[in-house]
């Protein structure tokens, strides 16, 4: 069986969100597909660029095309070319080709943007909304992250039944056990972390919701139910312009708040160990990645009440109104506690059994042996 993979979003330069999933799946793939019960499996990676170092090693039955062909419907115009005389086409990035002369299998991450339109800007609503047509018309499976975003898929499209299969997103634990005292120290040192603070991770989006953390924030100060000396971090790539102006314009001029951008994927572990805990109070979210590495570091998670988040994190999450500045107040309040060794070491158990990329990567490929 020969399965071409749409490598385009894992070999770009940064990699958040559905850039990171693709890149760690694509290696999660690559060790497990040695496995002997998996032999008579090909792969051929496809991208429009040449291969970044890290996607660079192929190990035995894979390769890789890279197409130089520059136009703007690439993947509606050539990669059905391309993809032709393969048995399966796999795209992490959830868009298929129109016109997909093979079978085809995407990951839908979620489908925010028919449940709530006004959390995206008009562009962003009509590339998701086009994607999404041509996935519900072309694509032979659907693949999501949580079965919350299945459930939403057949709720609304009842007729794509039969084609939407769960499988969750994976993280290696590995990467985010405790680090050497050193170089944790150097990390601090080069984003000038406070000794205390409560860390955000992701876009900066509306859907995201950070303005009501930081007003959350600013609450739990005000009535004393935290120690002064606890900061904010907020760690992402700038989505909407318009949208951090309004976080600028009320952080700016605080000492206890912290904006450090985009931070690189190798330092990402290093400041979540030195983090008290990870606040996510998203409107919208299809799985939510930090939420899974912080727990993979034994910190406690401040999340919004979504059938997303209290799939993925269970009884281990500290559940929250998003609309509710008060809830999140207090919710912040409950999640800034001292070391619990019992938790830090139950919540670990939880993430290896369940989010270890490469029992997640098997799953993946007994999904593509069925078809």
């Amino acid at each position: 069986m020969k399965i071409a993979i749409d490598a385009n979003q894992a070999n770009k330069k940064i990699k958040t969100g559905v850039e990171k999933l693709s890149f760690d799946l694509i290696k999660a793939l690559q060790r497990v597909s040695q496995k002997n019960r998996f032999s008579n499996l090909n792969f051929t990676l496809i991208s429009q660029f040449p291969l970044q170092e890290d996607l660079e090693d192929m190990p035995p039955r894979w390769q890789s095309v890279q197409d130089m062909w520059r136009h703007p419907f690439w993947t509606q115009s050539r990669l059905p070319i391309l993809i032709k005389d393969y048995d399966l086409y796999f795209t992490p990035g959830y868009i298929p080709p129109l016109f997909c002369p093979v079978k085809s299998a995407c990951i839908v991450h979620d489908i925010g943007f028919e449940k709530n339109r006004k959390l995206y800007i008009l562009s962003d609503y009509i590339k998701q909304k086009i994607a999404f047509e041509i996935v519900k018309y072309k694509a032979d499976i659907i693949i999501t992250p949580t079965e919350a975003v299945g459930e939403d898929i057949v709720e609304k499209f009842p007729v794509l039944k039969d084609r939407v299969y769960y499988i969750p997103i994976g993280i290696d634990p590995d990467r985010f056990a405790v680090r050497s005292r050193e170089r944790v120290e150097e990390i601090k040192a080069k984003y000038e972390l406070p000794d205390k603070f409560l860390l955000y991770v992701g876009r900066i989006t509306e859907k995201k919701n950070l303005l009501n953390l930081i007003r959350g924030f600013i609450r739990a100060k005000d009535r004393n139910n935290i120690d002064d000396s606890l900061n904010l971090v907020i760690a992402g790539s700038i989505y909407s312009q318009k949208y951090f102006q309004k976080i600028d314009d009320v952080i700016s001029g605080r000492d206890d708040m912290l904006y450090l951008g985009y931070v690189k994927d190798d330092d990402l572990p290093y400041i979540m160990n030195l983090s008290c805990s990870l606040a996510l109070v998203s409107f919208e979210e299809g799985f939510g990645i930090p939420v899974i590495e912080a727990l993979a570091c034994g910190k406690r998670v401040l999340l919004s009440d979504i059938k997303v988040f209290k799939e993925i994190a269970g009884k281990y999450g500290r559940y929250v109104n998003p609309e509710d500045i008060d809830d999140i107040a207090g919710g912040i309040k409950d999640v800034y506690q001292g070391e619990d060794s019992d938790f830090v070491d139950d919540v670990k158990k939880y993430v290896i059994n369940k989010y270890s990329w490469d029992k997640i990567a098997e799953k993946y490929l007994d999904l593509f042996l069925k078809l």
